[in-house]
């Protein structure tokens, strides 16, 4: 299973992929600095980024209406002007806003300013059943584009406005740049200031005309086969030029396990960079290579036998804190399985070895339970415990951050707060987080 983004080849026989992961924006036509800097706000860093780019849903291109039955459609919403509605077209929404298509004649056309050097375009359209105003706003370039006279076809979104129900910025049909067929699959994508659907779906459609071939495959055939995905470059083409729903639906599929391919991917990176670069000195000498009989004489300290499965559990957390290698473990059960106990127990293992403890939790009344219920089977074993909380008195709290800078070996109870710049442990060992979902890790 190959690393997505990398380099090698592609699905094309012979053909060597090129790292479109690392490959810029700007190198497609119509990207300069300013838009590769908006693409930005949509994750889209790379070619790659944008040939991934999930749609935020499906549109079906709808049939021509006739203008008299558009005119008689309810529309929800506030009546506005021209300048609300100007406001509102340019905001990327959450809804889902029902399209409509009309072709007629231009029958009227004005152009005016609101607010300095916004603008306004509104023509009048009819087809004979009846006339309605379609509005541009700040493409004072348009006007260019109409005649009185002249047919249009356009597709849009309605409004309210004083005059009645009006289509706003609606798409133009040109002869080099047509309007979907009726019935026709539309993805709509997520928006950024700067950044039209229109331009959107143009720049995407030709970084898949330039590269969506040269994208390699992460999946082998087999792979391929079991999991029922298409490959990469179907997945790609069928993301955004959808034939089928079925079809835009396996590419979400394929793309949702991308997804979660590269973050494990990532992550595994992370942890071999981790275990490669962090030795450390172990912390249990004493102990090496006798972990079972070290967890049985920590049984010995508590009033209540532990079960196997606490056994178990205290001999590989032994084994690991033997190791050179920082240990990093997930401790599952259920309520009343004896988790804090198993936890206390390589707690007290590491400060006999001379190490220091954090034991946190994520509220100050949970942090002194913690340190209020052990301290009295902790002082039978001579060893020393505090309590650190953000209400601990300022010079309390002084003389508890020197004791604990020294590298006395100890366990620190506390919440949070020993997450402070001014906590420094001399000589930290181990760090206990009861109740990690509580603080966001886990």
């Amino acid at each position: 299973m190959a690393d997505p983004g990398s380099l090698g080849q592609t699905e094309e026989e012979g053909t060597e992929a090129v790292d479109l992961g690392r490959m810029s924006p700007l190198i497609l036509s119509g990207v300069g600095p300013s838009r590769a800097a908006r693409l930005t706000g949509l994750g889209v860093f790379s070619v790659r980024d944008l040939l991934t780019l999930r749609p935020r849903r499906l549109d079906v291109a709808p049939s021509t209406l006739p203008i008299a039955a558009l005119r008689g459609l309810v529309v929800d919403g506030p009546i506005c002007d021209e300048s609300t509605a100007a406001m509102a077209s340019g905001r990327p929404t959450t809804g889902v806003k029902e399209v409509h298509r009309i072709e007629g004649e231009v029958t009227a056309m004005r152009m005016f300013r609101q607010g300095g050097r916004r603008s306004t375009l509104r023509i009048g359209v009819s087809d004979g059943t009846a006339s309605i105003d379609a509005l541009f706003f700040n493409q004072p370039w348009l006007r260019e584009l109409f005649d009185k006279g002249d047919t249009v076809e356009l597709m849009g979104s309605l409004v309210n406005t004083k005059s009645g129900p009006a289509l706003v910025t609606p798409r133009i049909g040109r002869q080099d740049k047509p309007l979907p067929e009726p019935g026709a699959l539309e993805p709509i994508y997520p928006l950024v200031d700067g950044v039209g659907q229109d331009y959107l779906r143009g720049l995407i459609l030709d970084a898949m005309d330039q590269f969506g071939k040269s994208l390699k495959e992460t999946l082998s055939e087999a792979q391929l086969e079991s999991l029922g995905f298409p490959t990469l470059s179907k997945a790609v083409a069928s993301l955004h030029r959808p034939t089928s729903e079925a079809a835009y639906g396996a590419a979400l599929s394929r793309f949702a396990f991308e997804g979660l391919l590269g973050l494990a991917a990532r992550l595994e990176r992370k942890r071999q960079a981790r275990l490669a670069g962090a030795a450390l000195p172990a912390h249990l000498p004493q102990h090496q290579g006798q972990p079972a009989a070290a967890s049985a004489a920590l049984e010995q300290l508590f009033p209540f036998p532990f079960t196997g499965a606490q056994k178990r559990v205290i001999a590989e957390l032994l084994e690991d804190m033997e190791s050179t290698t920082p240990m990093g473990r997930l401790l599952q059960g259920d309520v009343g399985a004896g988790k804090t106990a198993v936890a206390l127990a390589v707690s007290i293992a590491m400060v006999k070895s001379g190490g220091q403890v954090a034991f946190m939790a994520p509220t100050e009344v949970l942090a002194e339970q913690h340190f209020g219920g052990n301290r009295e089977l902790l002082r039978g074993q001579g060893i020393d415990s505090c309590l650190l909380t953000g209400s601990i008195p300022t010079r309390v709290r002084r003389e508890l951050l020197s004791g604990v800078a020294t590298g006395r070996p100890m366990i620190v109870f506390g919440t949070n707060a020993l997450f402070s710049k001014d906590v420094a442990f001399g000589d930290h060992g181990l760090c206990v987080i009861p109740e990690p979902h509580r603080f966001g890790v886990g």
